[in-house]
């Protein structure tokens, strides 16, 4: 199967998990459906946009795979959820339609991770752990370890790496499961996109240490994680401030309110009293 395959079947996947989520608000199956596949299209776009921008509308792996971006996804997949909001789903607030992309996008993710381990990008530096992996000639590892004189050009075989599109599938999966089980316990519409983009990307930002291409177009993704980390994380303290503050507030006037019209136990009582007089 190609990488296309698992393009396919992850913004397949994402779709399904938007429209579940769509379901469970109480939406039209269609206009979310419609919704999912608006926000899926628009982040391809942007993940491909991305590539072409950084490396070249030419550039290709040897095994034939387009490639694509995390992050252009990420913006691609964020302008689009305006536009769902304004004509498609107008009555739902933006911050759930965030949440139900975020979780429908992190689901997705390890089913285009499978793609890039056939493609054969964004491949690890060499180890010797027992899960390693090890590309065959003409694929992009065998190719930057032949360039950068770590083997022969007539080796078969790449050096052992690290799975890394693995890793980056694992730690979305394990994050957008998280939100998943989290969904119905949030305290503001939003909430779960913010921190699953900080925790994703945070940890987006660790592993990319573990990727072998250091040049400029690899470099700058690895610190593109950690700006869309630290704008998500600086938005969550914002939004966690405020919805304190207006609980607080919401406190303070409920407890007013008790003491202005006391215990209606109290005016029971003394209406029984009086009855009884």
């Amino acid at each position: 199967m190609s990488p296309e395959f698992f393009a396919i079947a992850a913004v397949a996947a994402g779709v399904a998990v938007a429209l579940q989520l769509g379901i469970e608000a109480n939406l039209s199956a269609r206009r979310c459906l419609l919704g999912g596949i608006v926000v899926a299209i628009c982040a391809l776009v942007g993940a491909r946009l991305q590539e072409v921008l950084s490396v070249g509308a030419t550039t290709r792996s040897l095994s034939g795979y387009v490639g694509f971006r995390h992050v252009g996804a990420i913006i691609g997949g964020a302008l689009a959820v305006p536009l769902v909001k304004v004509f498609v789903l107008r009555e739902t607030k933006i911050g759930d339609l965030a949440d139900a992309a975020v979780v429908a996008f992190l689901l997705a993710v390890p089913i285009w991770r499978i793609g890039c381990v056939v493609g054969g990008c964004c491949f690890g530096i060499p180890t010797t752990l027992p899960w390693a992996i090890r590309y065959t000639m003409h694929k992009p590892a065998w190719e930057f370890q032949v360039a950068h004189n770590l083997l022969p050009s007539f080796w078969p075989y790449s050096l052992r790496v690290h799975p890394l599109p693995i890793y980056f599938g694992l730690w979305a999966a394990i994050v957008g499961a998280a939100l998943w089980r989290l969904r119905h316990a949030k305290r503001y519409a939003g909430e779960l996109a913010l921190g699953g983009l900080a925790l994703h990307e945070l940890g987006k930002y660790v592993l990319e240490f573990l990727r072998a291409d250091v040049s400029f177009g690899a470099a700058y993704v690895r610190h593109a994680s950690l700006v869309v980390a630290s704008m998500a994380a600086v938005l969550l303290v914002i939004c966690e401030t405020v919805a304190s503050r207006l609980n607080e507030r919401v406190a303070a006037a409920s407890t007013a309110a008790v003491a202005v019209v006391g215990n209606p136990r109290q005016f029971i009582r003394a209406d029984q009293a009086n009855a009884g007089s």
